[in-house]
């Protein structure tokens, strides 16, 4: 699921905004 989000993501905005969301669900998921 978070991959689907981190694509949606990194193409509306970019990879700043991927790699925080990626941290962010790391953290949610751990």
């Amino acid at each position: 699921l978070h991959e689907v989000i981190l694509g949606t993501t990194g193409r509306k905005q970019g990879t700043s905004a991927k790699g925080t969301l990626f941290r962010s669900t790391e953290s949610s998921l751990c």
